[in-house]
C-alpha cells in the first residue's frame, strides 16, 4: 500500500541458526531462530529509494557450565537505513 512517496512494509522470518565454538561449553550448536521487521521506503525519483527499517532477531542455544545446563537467549534489535535502486 503506496501513500504518496511512502511505502510501507513488514517481515516475518523464521529458520535455523548453527553456531561452531572452539570451546566445549555449547551442548547444541542449532537453533530455532525468528525475527520481524518492518519499515518504510521513501520515495526520491521513479528509480531510486530512502529506506528505513527496524528488525528483531531471536534465537536460543543450551549451554552447559560444569554439569548444568542453561539456556542462553539472544534478542538483537537493528535499526538501518539505506538507498534502494529499482530496476
Amino acid at each position: 500500500m503506496t501513500r504518496g512517496r511512502l511505502k510501507p512494509f513488514a517481515r516475518f522470518l523464521i529458520g535455523d541458526t548453527y553456531m561452531s565454538t572452539s570451546g566445549n561449553t555449547f551442548t547444541s550448536s542449532n537453533s530455532l531462530t525468528f525475527g520481524a521487521g518492518g519499515g518504510v521506503d521513501i520515495s526520491l525519483s521513479h528509480r531510486f529509494a530512502l529506506r528505513e527499517q527496524v528488525d528483531w532477531l531471536h534465537n536460543r542455544f543450551q549451554t552447559s557450565d560444569n554439569q548444568r545446563y542453561h539456556e542462553e537467549h539472544r534478542n538483537v534489535a537493528r535499526l538501518s537505513t539505506g538507498l534502494v535502486i529499482r530496476f
